[in-house]
């Protein structure tokens, strides 16, 4: 059974909370429309298109927000219970301090769970009717998607290439396109060549061309074919071509999609990078729950100690951890991109080492 004294700590917590939310949400949609106001103007945007553009906009604001606005919420409630020596009076009375840090960390799960399901569910529908409403909307403008690409190399597979010289989506037809085969010595086997080849909704077919064979271990053409059709084994979709040569927005992706877009860039021979930096966006959506776990234990490491006089001191040390901590993230998830660093350690060293450090100073807190 929840204790009158756990339900007590946990309202005032989610009252402060709500308060901070509001507080910092209101100040972070006027800083945005003064700072959006300019591109209004121009555009000469109505009221209802501003007020629908910005709330679309507060979903990834407050996901943004959470972990500054949990830490600021622990050190007022908590801290405020400890100035008046309420946290001293349930000591008094029998309250084990190790309940009220653990209502904390329930809090911090439940916090987390919220945020995922806003980055998760919420952001990315929000993000996109805010394009819609930036560009079709305000600037009246149709959102257009590109469709003409030149000079491009996919990989089919290890021992497979593809080499483009221009490839239309729209009119689904791939102009110029070399296709080279490797053996596992990476010798090339066979090389076919065509003048165009069109999408027939399975597969690419290929026209006008010519198939070379090569010996395994010299340039010698064994066997040299010419075609006028010629049906394929690539059955890259063109949309798919689309997907992994565009610039995305990790942020406006389900979990789902981001799995789908790895294999997908993978499956395409993209570079490495391109497909680490997605990875550690994948495993920093899990990650960033753990978040608001550490800003409650850094948080309830300072508020629940005794000394009222270095109260603000305390506070002072708790924002200046939490701040190295976003740091160190930032860090991490940088070194992870360019390799120095496993994608693992990239995205959870942080919370690893501060859940840690949290820990460590409730243990002191308790001797």
């Amino acid at each position: 059974m929840v204790s009158i004294i756990t339900k007590y700590i946990a309202k005032n917590f989610i009252k402060i909370f709500i308060f901070i939310t509001l507080v910092v949400l209101t100040i972070t949609t006027i800083y945005e429309l003064f700072k959006r106001l300019g591109f209004y103007l121009e555009y000469n945007a109505s009221t209802l298109l501003i007020i629908l553009h910005l709330l679309c906009s507060i979903p990834r604001w407050v996901s943004q927000l959470l972990p500054i606005v949990t830490l600021l919420s622990i050190l007022f409630s908590v801290g405020e219970l400890s100035k008046h020596n309420e946290i001293t009076a349930m000591k008094a009375l029998g309250t084990n301090i190790d309940k009220i840090i653990f209502l904390l960390i329930i809090l911090g799960c439940i916090i987390g769970l919220c945020d995922f399901t806003i980055r998760e569910v919420i952001i990315p529908k929000t993000s996109k009717y805010t394009e819609f409403i930036k560009i079709n909307k305000i600037m009246k403008k149709n959102i257009v998607l590109e469709t003409k690409f030149y000079n491009l190399i996919l990989a089919m597979s290890r021992y497979e290439r593809i080499m483009i010289e221009y490839c239309n989506i729209g009119e689904k037809i791939i102009k110029n396109l070399v296709i080279e085969k490797y053996n596992n010595k990476f010798e090339i086997t066979d090389i076919i060549m065509a003048q165009y080849a069109l999408w027939n909704h399975t597969r690419w077919i290929l026209y006008n061309g010519i198939l070379r064979s090569f010996h395994y271990n010299t340039n010698i053409v064994l066997e040299e074919t010419y075609f006028k059709k010629y049906i394929s084994n690539i059955m890259i979709n063109p949309n798919d071509i689309r997907t992994v040569l565009r610039e995305v927005n990790y942020d406006n992706m389900t979990t789902n999609e981001l799995v789908t877009y790895i294999n997908l860039l993978k499956s395409l021979g993209q570079s490495e990078m391109k497909i680490r930096a997605t990875l550690i966006a994948l495993h920093s959506r899990y990650a960033y729950m753990f978040t608001h776990i550490v800003m409650m234990l850094i948080g309830a490491s300072f508020v629940l100690k005794v000394q009222i006089q270095n109260k603000k001191i305390n506070y002072i040390i708790a924002l200046l951890i939490s701040f190295i901590y976003f740091c160190m993230q930032s860090l991490t998830n940088s070194l992870g991109v360019i390799f120095l660093l496993p994608t693992f350690l990239a995205t959870w060293s942080a919370n690893i080492i501060f859940i840690i450090l949290g820990l460590y100073l409730i243990m002191k807190l308790r001797k």
